[in-house]
């Protein structure tokens, strides 16, 4: 049976006969329709990037647009395919839920609770997996803004950024 929540800004759609999870960290709120948070949190500022007290690799670099119409795919996905997903709901001018250095994924200390919630939630359905299934499959969707190759264009993009020096 599929469980579908919402608390902390985090959409989790929980579906345990698939071994499956689709996270899309940057998919919720479009900027346009978030304005209001700005009375609540403080946007992530590419500033604080060149700020920080901390040795910042160059990996991780500060971007504050969302991927647009990623929710919409994974949503045609589980249509066809039920699989757990999770999906952070606040726009990445406030989190980048994909960042692990505090400092790059958020600026105001009160978005903390949310960013964890999102990672907490990921662990749960992992965990709770893993009782059922020998192995776990997560599918972490990104839009992109540019095509990787100029002469050709991409619909979709199985691959990896870990490359070896």
């Amino acid at each position: 049976m599929t469980k579908i929540t919402q608390k902390n800004f985090v959409l989790s759609i929980a579906e345990h006969d698939s071994p499956i999870i689709i996270t899309v960290p940057h998919g919720g709120m479009k900027q346009r329709y978030s304005s209001w948070l700005e009375n609540f949190f403080q946007p992530r500022l590419k500033a604080n990037y060149n700020q920080s007290t901390k040795e910042i690799p160059a990996s991780e670099r500060i971007v504050l647009g969302g991927d647009f119409q990623i929710w919409h795919l994974v949503a045609d996905i589980l249509k066809e395919h039920p699989a757990n997903a999770v999906m952070g709901l606040l726009p990445r001018l406030f989190i980048d839920y994909n960042r692990f250095i505090p400092e790059i994924a958020y600026t105001d200390k009160r978005l903390k609770t949310y960013y964890e919630y999102y990672h907490k939630c990921i662990s749960k359905i992992i965990e709770r997996l893993l009782l059922n299934h020998k192995k776990v499959i997560l599918l972490d969707m990104h839009g992109f803004f540019r095509q990787p190759l100029n002469d050709k264009v991409f619909d979709f993009i199985i691959g990896s950024n870990n490359v070896n020096p």
